[in-house]
């Protein structure tokens, strides 16, 4: 952990070459050079296991049109189911596990690593730094903020994954239920306007909440500080209604927000329904094959699809928080800190000498 720690430092403070000054690069990039290569790996595991789970309808199809033709062999179904479990043990088992792991291990490491910069931070501010942020400012990074680091690369890489995932979804369930297929993209395209349209607002109900909440913070920690000159002069009533009418802003921020993360999640209960609806609806009303291989193929198909189409607002939401938490940590990094100045002494001599015995 400790060359981790250092690895990242050197990757916030760099010397730049053409002025050979020392800079501060912008956290997001400090920290995806620190852990350019755990993203690497886990991005590679993830798109494995996107080959295994596509694998798997492929299978299940060939396994039920063996079933339903009793005079191919035996060894053949076998073989296919053989290969059915592979495919799922390895892919969605074991990579999907391991990719898990390193993102959960990268994450808690996010967390620590920022934390010891604030940690660091906050020992080497300014005065005039150090009267522009609080304690309450500074709990909040190592809490709420930080917290929601580790949990965004768990699911980072869902925010391309999740794409190309549905458009080859939709691409394998065209092929076994023809047009109806183009009824399911039709839903999703519909539904990303909105889904756009929420997380903007999330994000934006999520930035006010926060401003909220510093001035609060500012205004206890204000009252605490000066509590001798408040009860001199009698202020408690005063500060305690302004400190009550901040609170109550901020609790209705919140309400908003949390009125907007509901919304999402009805997003995602939502359209991964009516997407089933809608195409097998059609694809019956189409008199098309309504066989078990077709239909337990597609049925497995859109489980792949949902999945995705879940995360995705999610992921969504998650890293709008891990960006807003990355932009307050950034902004407090860059503040001023004390300037070290190394004194040198112009003679090798002793400035002072203490002599034992009267010499």
């Amino acid at each position: 952990m400790k060359k981790l720690n250092e690895r990242f430092v050197s990757n916030l403070h760099y010397t730049d070459p053409k002025t050979n000054a020392k800079v501060q690069r912008d956290l997001s990039k400090a920290l995806l050079l620190t852990f350019k290569w755990p993203l690497f790996w886990t991005g590679f595991l993830c798109v494995v296991e996107l080959v295994s789970k596509l694998t798997t309808p492929f299978f299940i199809g060939l396994l039920l049109r063996w079933f339903e033709t009793p005079w191919e062999e035996a060894s053949l179904g076998i073989n296919y189911a053989i290969c059915l479990v592979l495919v799922t043990f390895v892919g969605q088992g074991l990579v999907w596990a391991h990719s898990c792991m390193i993102s959960f291990t990268m994450g808690m490491d996010i967390r620590t690593v920022c934390n010891s910069q604030v940690y660091r931070k906050a020992m080497a501010l300014s005065p005039s730094s150090r009267a522009s942020t609080n304690t309450g400012e500074l709990v909040t990074f190592l809490s709420s903020d930080s917290e929601k680091l580790p949990q965004t690369m768990v699911t980072i890489h869902q925010v391309w994954m999740a794409p190309i995932t549905i458009i080859l979804g939709m691409i394998m369930l065209h092929n076994f239920i023809g047009n109806a297929a183009f009824v399911g993209l039709a839903v999703l395209i519909c539904s990303i306007p909105l889904q756009a349209f929420i997380a903007i607002g999330t994000f934006k109900a999520q930035k006010a909440m926060a401003q909220s909440t510093d001035l609060r913070n500012n205004l206890v920690n204000e009252a605490l500080q000066g509590i001798k000159i408040l009860k001199m002069y009698g202020w408690e009533d005063s500060y305690l209604e302004r400190i009550q009418t901040l609170r109550a802003d901020e609790m209705e921020k919140c309400k908003t927000y949390t009125y907007k993360s509901a919304y999402m999640i009805f997003m995602f209960i939502g359209i991964p329904l009516m997407l089933n609806l809608s195409v097998f609806s059609v694809h019956y009303a189409l008199d098309g094959d309504m066989g078990p291989s077709t239909i337990f193929t597609a049925i497995s198909l859109m489980g792949i699809i949902r999945l995705p189409m879940i995360l995705l607002p999610m992921t969504m939401q998650t890293a709008i928080s891990a960006s807003i938490a990355l932009k307050r940590m950034n902004k407090f990094f860059m503040m001023d800190e004390i300037v070290k100045v190394k004194k040198e002494c112009a003679s090798e001599e002793n400035a002072i000498e203490v002599r034992t015995g009267g010499a």
